[in-house]
């Protein structure tokens, strides 16, 4: 989990901490629900730099309010820098909510002046971007995705395609759960473990794992597989090959001719095919939430 500096925004005295509190060893000071008795002690917190978690994973509210609570308090807004959000970080840039994302690749950034990402191709080759032309960004980083408005400070075709873009005051970030679902219907194939081959339609996917329909009898209760499907990105597909094992088995009475529900819980994900999964998880939720 990565860590910032507190600021005195992050607590008030009398109330409740929402953070537990480490010093720069990264022993625990403060746990979260202290409470800071006066300013001496807030004062002498800020003067050691201690730091706090950036969790995005916020409580939900008990009660009626959960469910209209639980989205807005997954979000908060972070200064960029504060996400440690790292060179190759997979991006999307987006004219508006109905328009094409175009994937891109974080190159690196400079505080306060801009943001340098990959320019994004179709086809093999650039597409072209107009200066001024202005975008939502997302960047996908582990769990979390990170979002922003800004517009294009300059493209450049040398020595390679990239762009400038503006740099934020702050960014929206939203902790992607890990077991956060996206309702679809996509064709997947899978390998077992005793070589042999199958097919059926995955309807619910996570980042842990899926839902699949299938008749193939090679599918039973403890079976390892490798399923295999596409995924697209803005403008990019991807190919994922994902180790799991099959961990239950239902009758599926709803649409009997595509077989039982076989969940698969995925096993040593590649932290590149995670990053793509996270991603494309995160873009079917935003799609069906925009619908």
């Amino acid at each position: 989990m990565s860590r910032v500096p507190v600021k005195p925004k992050d607590f008030e005295i009398g109330r409740p901490l929402r953070w537990d509190i480490y010093d720069t060893h990264g022993q625990l000071i403060m746990a979260r629900g202290s409470v800071i008795a006066g300013e001496r002690e807030k004062d002498e917190i800020l003067k050691r730099r201690h730091v706090r978690e950036l969790d995005l994973r916020l409580d939900v509210p008990s009660g009626n309010d959960a469910e209209a609570g639980s989205e807005s308090r997954r979000e908060v807004r972070v200064l960029l820098d504060e996400t440690r959000i790292q060179p190759g970080e997979a991006m999307q840039i987006q004219s508006s909510l109905d328009s094409t994302r175009f994937a891109v690749r974080l190159i690196g950034y400079h505080k306060g002046k801009s943001i340098i990402v990959t320019n994004p191709v179709l086809d093999g080759a650039p597409i072209y971007l107009k200066e001024g032309q202005a975008f939502i960004s997302r960047i996908f980083s582990g769990k979390f995705v990170f979002a922003f408005p800004c517009t294009i400070l300059a493209s450049s075709v040398k020595p390679y395609a990239y762009l400038h873009l503006s740099y934020p005051t702050d960014v929206v970030g939203v902790n992607i759960r890990k077991g956060e679902r996206a309702r679809l219907r996509t064709i997947a194939a899978f390998d077992t473990d005793d070589a042999s081959h199958g097919a059926g339609v995955i309807v619910d996917l996570s980042s842990g794992g899926a839902l699949l329909l299938s008749k193939s009898p090679e599918l039973t209760l403890g079976r390892h597989v490798v399923l295999k499907f596409k995924v697209a990105i803005g403008s990019i597909e991807y190919v994922l090959e994902l180790p799991g094992c099959v961990r239950s088995v239902r009758a599926n009475e709803e649409e009997p001719t595509l077989g039982d529900g076989y969940g698969i819980e995925f096993t040593n994900v590649s932290p590149e095919d995670n990053l793509v999964l996270s991603s494309f998880i995160f873009q079917q939720i935003a799609d069906n939430r925009t619908s």
